[in-house]
């Protein structure tokens, strides 16, 4: 399915795709054939054949020799001519099979989350999250392999995207739930969440269960719905996405499908019924977007029925886990991870308050993009701004909602403070008024909730202690600009050093005229600070006196030497 969602965005832009697939029991060959693509078949593993290599955990997944398996694949890619990208998706493949098949293709990317093999690729693409992704990797990839690793690259269909950016609110009742244990279910989980929805404690539920193509428990699943009036059965179909939208609560494997109900902001109990679903698990229940009861076999009917009672108990529960779930996942990776297989020049908005004092400073970064060949549109309404790739908010103080932050697959901002501490308005100003002058500079994503975003880059501004408004703005419009072309420069390969934003938040409230007003009984001296930030023109200093008002302007003037 992540392959697919990948083969999606390559053919809307005009890439010609084709699968290679070994026919072995449960193949989803006609799946793919209905999505539209061409399909490589490789034949079925001969009667005694047997997979000799036990280097891998999963060697034996192949079904037959990797040197076999390898010598087949070079035939189908023949019939179909020179190949820019090879695209790997496979656990039991490792470096010995990937530098033979290099030979006949330009590149290689190898799609990986378990780590536990050396790769001879281009580009690994991990989709999961991991504190140090370049940690996980370092003993399997050689030093010329690029990595794309974290959720930010999690291969979703687009239509996860675009529900995303027209979902309505939410109520945090739980009425319906969504059953999914991915494409086969061998273990038949899918009966163990019937069974717990058998509690009466839990009969006023709705619940849509969904059966994969290869659920070898389709029919037995089938007939127990059919006497209950509240379970209702659903094939695996791209209308998926649909029935996560109207669900309230998921139970399903904590597999891919996980981004997909983060990306539409829904809770989930997870079960991991393979190996390489528990950190995924694990990492979505840290974030608070979940909760994991671990792996399948000891998870009991018990288990289940306490999970979905503790949302029912306390239905803030569902909101908490909703709002984690939306900010870990965006669902744009495919259009990412394409964009660093096929470079191109960018589609750029550059976002500002029309009366911004950083307008002065914005044409030389949009000049420089457009230097580049990019793509630039300069708006002051975040109403207007246009689809692309990346939208910068700049010194911008509008509300963007998610229908707007969907038009572009990455949206920025830069903000002056060290982050999850001094969230809001003018961070720097404050943080002068506080006696700092050494103050971070952070470029990270525009998320849903304020300054909460992942950063992406960081700077550093340094001041002596006498430069007024026109300094501290001269050089935090410098740190903004260098920011800026350093993602753009990078994009977007540096997303894979995300950092996740940990701990508690503060705010800083918006300033008003009110701010600049200066105490009669304190001294220049103590109030130096203030008059460092005020603006001469917009919001200057003040004071009153016997019901009279007086502006004060500062102006910094050098001292001659000698004088």
């Amino acid at each position: 399915m992540r392959c697919l969602a990948l083969a999606d965005v390559f053919r809307a832009q005009g890439v010609e795709v084709h699968f290679v697939c070994r026919a072995l029991a449960g193949h989803t060959m006609d799946l793919i054939r209905e999505w539209g693509f061409s399909v490589l078949q490789l034949r079925a593993p001969r009667s005694g054949e047997t997979v000799t290599d036990r280097r891998m955990k999963h060697a034996g997944w192949l079904e037959v020799d990797w040197s076999i398996d390898c010598t087949e694949t070079i035939a189908a890619l023949q019939a179909v001519g020179p190949i820019d990208w090879l695209i790997v998706d496979s656990y039991a493949l490792d470096k010995a099979w990937e530098q033979t098949i290099r030979r006949n293709v330009r590149q290689v990317l190898v799609i990986d989350d378990l780590s536990d093999r050396a790769h001879h690729c281009d580009v690994l693409l991990d989709q999961n999250y991991y504190h140090n992704p370049r940690v996980r990797y370092q003993n399997y990839l050689d030093g010329s392999s690029r990595l794309l690793a974290g959720p930010q690259y999690a291969l979703l269909r687009e239509e996860f995207a675009a529900l995303r950016a027209t979902l309505g609110k939410r109520t945090n009742m739980l009425k319906r739930v969504l059953v999914f244990m991915g494409g086969a279910d061998p273990t038949n989980e899918t009966s163990k969440v019937l069974d717990a929805f058998e509690n009466p404690a839990l009969a006023d539920v709705e619940v849509d269960i969904v059966i994969g193509a290869s659920n070898p428990h389709r029919t037995s699943v089938q007939k127990r719905c059919a006497g209950s009036s509240k379970w209702r059965v659903h094939s695996h179909s791209r209308e998926f996405h649909r029935l996560m939208g109207d669900a309230d609560l998921a139970i399903g494997a904590a597999g891919s499908a996980a981004w997909e109900r983060c990306v539409l902001g829904l809770p989930s109990i997870m079960l991991a019924v393979a190996d390489n679903q528990r950190h995924i698990g694990e990492a979505v229940a840290s974030f608070g977007a979940g909760t994991y009861l671990g792996p399948s076999a000891g998870v009991s009917v018990a288990d289940i029925v306490a999970s979905v009672e503790a949302c029912m108990r306390d239905p803030s529960r569902l909101g908490v886990m909703r709002q984690a779930a939306r900010k870990l996942v965006d669902g744009k990776g495919a259009h990412r991870v394409s964009l660093a297989l096929f470079p191109r020049k960018l589609s750029i908005a550059v976002v500002s308050d029309k009366d911004s004092w950083l307008n002065e400073f914005l044409p030389t970064l949009i000049d420089s993009f457009r230097a580049q060949g990019h793509i630039v549109s300069w708006v002051h309404q975040v109403a207007d701004i246009p689809a692309g790739d990346c939208a910068f908010y700049l010194s911008c103080g509008q509300l963007a909602r998610p229908q707007v932050l969907a038009r572009n697959t990455n949206n920025l901002v830069v903000h002056e403070s060290p982050l999850p501490l001094g969230k809001g308005w003018a961070p720097l100003t404050w943080q002068i008024l506080e006696g700092k002058n050494e103050i971070p500079v952070l470029l990270l994503e525009a998320a849903e909730a304020v300054d909460a975003g992942d950063v992406y880059l960081t700077d550093q501004l340094r001041f002596a202690g006498y430069e007024l408004c026109g300094d501290l703005r001269r050089e935090q419009a410098r740190a903004t600009l260098a920011l800026c072309r350093r993602f753009v420069e990078s994009y977007p390969w540096l997303l894979t050093d995300a950092t996740v934003q940990r701990g508690e938040s503060s705010y800083y409230p918006r300033r008003t005229p009110e701010d600049s007003r200066l105490d009669l009984d304190k001294t220049l001296r103590e109030q130096f600070a203030l008059l460092r930030v005020v603006d001469n023109e917009r919001y200057p200093a003040f004071f009153e006196l016997d019901g009279h008002q007086y502006v004060v302007r500062i102006e910094h003037r050098r001292i001659p030497e000698g004088g």
